[in-house]
């Protein structure tokens, strides 16, 4: 359970980072040179990814005691999507533009 809450106080801290503080080089794949797009939104964004992921950590074991075993499934169906969303912000020219 400790485990847990500290993923999710590591991922707040990132969401910090970038969200707040706008360090951008803690992205992986994401390259000054090579983004086109408003480094502004994708720092708020990804800001708001991480938040919404640490906060959700760290209430699993809460939910786990409340709702079961099955929230482990839906707990990582959220973790993969929101990770697929963050990587189309960086990669994808659509989320690019300004």
């Amino acid at each position: 359970m400790i485990n847990y809450i500290i993923g999710g106080i590591i991922c707040l801290l990132f969401a910090y980072l970038i969200g707040v503080k706008k360090i951008l080089v803690l992205l992986i794949n994401y390259n000054d040179f090579t983004f086109l797009g408003d480094k502004e939104k994708l720092s708020k964004r990804m800001g708001i990814i991480l938040f919404i992921i640490g906060v959700f950590t760290i209430f699993m074991p809460l939910l786990l005691m409340v709702f079961g075993v099955l929230i482990k499934s839906i707990y990582i169906a959220i973790i993969i999507a929101l990770v697929l969303l963050a990587s189309l912000f960086i990669v994808v020219p659509y989320f690019q533009i300004k």
